[in-house]
């Protein structure tokens, strides 16, 4: 089976992708070329900065170790579901026959070696997101509108009670045959502020997928 390693990083996190080049991103490459696991490609995953110093690093980083890919969205915290969508494009053009869609998040130490064994393990089942805490139910929403924190969402925004099941959490692998049903969704589905909600719940939801 073939993976594609999606990072999701933001435009000045320099640092961190370099340690993540000189850690495991190494240990997949070896693992790669010991046959052990297709990587189909790997990059990370970035949105559009107004900081023009930034970009310009941006642009030579890109350049130097051609595994950078910008999504045209301003990178901030709420337009995490567009530049999701934006990956998930992205995939449909240039990388659509992948077996696997590992989305991990810059923060992460991935261990090559589980990351193997899962995609070995659920090879088989189509149409499918595996993730930590996939048991999490939403907890209940204010009906005011509320302002304060990063996890606050208006009545407007979202009038029902309760979230549909989603996985939240760093990390998740994705089966290939779930990206059209997920695309689909996407361009039928309004955009709200919370990534894991979005993607794993309303949208995976819709386009009848298990978590």
């Amino acid at each position: 089976p073939s993976v594609f390693v999606a990072v999701i990083s933001a435009p000045s996190n320099f640092e961190k992708r370099k340690m993540i080049r000189k850690t495991w991103k190494n240990h997949l490459k070896a693992e790669s070329e010991k046959g052990s696991l297709v990587t189909a490609g790997f990059g990370f995953i970035v949105g559009v900065t107004a900081n023009n110093v930034t970009q310009a690093k941006i642009e030579e980083e890109s350049k130097l170790y051609g595994d950078i890919i910008q999504i045209g969205v301003s990178d901030f915290y709420r337009n995490l579901p567009f530049k999701l969508t934006g990956l998930f494009n992205w995939l449909y053009r240039h990388c659509s026959k992948v077996d696997f869609l590992f989305k991990v998040d810059d923060d992460i130490y991935v261990n090559v070696r589980n990351l193997i064994h899962f995609v070995r393990s659920y090879h088989p089942s189509n149409g499918t997101i595996f993730a930590k805490n996939t048991n999490l139910i939403s907890f209940q929403i204010n009906k005011t509108n509320s302002t304060a924190g990063k996890w606050s969402i208006t009545y407007e925004e979202w009038p029902w009670k309760s979230y549909p099941k989603y996985y939240f959490g760093p990390a998740a692998l994705i089966h290939g045959s779930a990206f059209l049903p997920l695309l689909a969704a996407f361009q039928t589905t309004p955009l709200m502020p919370f990534e894991d909600v979005y993607y794993s719940g309303i949208c995976r939801e819709k386009a009848g997928i298990e978590i």
